[in-house]
């Protein structure tokens, strides 16, 4: 499974049906192909019935996962992606993927109309093979700017989430001092902790920013272009997904040491 569906999948009943269907064709093809009782003319009008419609449901699933992303690109706030380069468009960069979407489906529609009038096995062998090169070189590596951008915008907003959490807590603990009900030495280093782990998420998420917009100015320049040249645009989506993991650990361990400060504090105020 590519990224890209692993991605789109998650949650989406109709892309998991799809998706079972092209494996149950994928199954059904490799049957025939294996089946040495079937006659040799026999076995072969098998093998092309069934290389068709392993061939269109692909196709289905790629309209399908087009779409989801589609809705996935729509929803998101690239203009989110604060930077200190002044050369990035945030709406230039969202018409850039909207219309490398629109040729995704496109081409997938025309493959389609292709599938319909294939003849003979070779020909269906032929095209699967200019599909799967395809979706190598120019889908997925599309695909995956879309959803390392989805995973930069998502871990931001983490982010924000953890610290408005974090300035909750200090304003809590702040009130408990002045009150006389704690002291800061036993929690300072549990405080201390959680902030630099919240530096470290947003300098992974700094690194992280700095690459999907790279990234993404690239895919407009390359935009007009010959869609061949997309497989020259770096992805780099395992190395952003890397940096967005390690920012969630970073996270983790935030939320580990607020859990910590809330035990110091229950135990200084004789709650437990």
């Amino acid at each position: 499974m590519s990224a890209s569906t692993a991605y789109a999948d998650q949650n989406n009943p109709t892309l998991q049906n799809a998706l079972a269907e092209v494996r149950s064709s994928v199954e059904n093809f490799i049957n025939i192909k294996d089946d040495d009782s079937l006659e040799v003319g026999a076995k072969d009008l098998k093998k092309f019935e069934a290389s068709k419609n392993m061939l269109q449901k692909i196709v289905n699933l790629g309209l399908l996962e087009v779409g989801t992303f589609k809705k996935e690109l729509n929803d998101s706030a690239i203009e989110d992606l604060v930077t200190n380069d002044y050369t990035f468009d945030a709406a230039e960069a969202h018409d850039t993927l909207v219309n490398t979407l629109t040729y995704y489906s496109a081409y997938f529609t025309s493959t389609g109309e292709r599938i319909e009038n294939l003849k003979t096995y070779s020909e269906t062998q032929s095209l699967a093979h200019d599909l799967k090169i395809w979706r190598m070189q120019i889908f997925n590596p599309g695909i995956e700017r879309i959803i390392g951008l989805k995973l930069v915008l998502r871990n931001k907003n983490i982010i924000k989430i953890t610290k408005s959490r974090f300035e909750k807590i200090l304003i809590d603990l702040k009130k408990l001092k002045n009150a006389k009900l704690i002291t800061f030495d036993a929690l300072q280093a549990s405080i201390n902790g959680a902030a630099a782990n919240i530096n470290s998420a947003e300098a992974l998420d700094t690194e992280a920013t700095a690459l999907i917009i790279k990234i993404l100015k690239t895919s407009a320049v390359t935009e007009n272009r010959d869609k061949n040249v997309e497989k020259n645009i770096p992805t780099d989506f395992q190395k952003i997904n890397n940096l967005v993991g390690q920012s969630f650990i970073k996270i983790k361990d935030t939320y580990k040491k607020f859990i910590e400060t809330n035990e110091l504090v229950k135990k200084m105020m004789g709650i437990i």
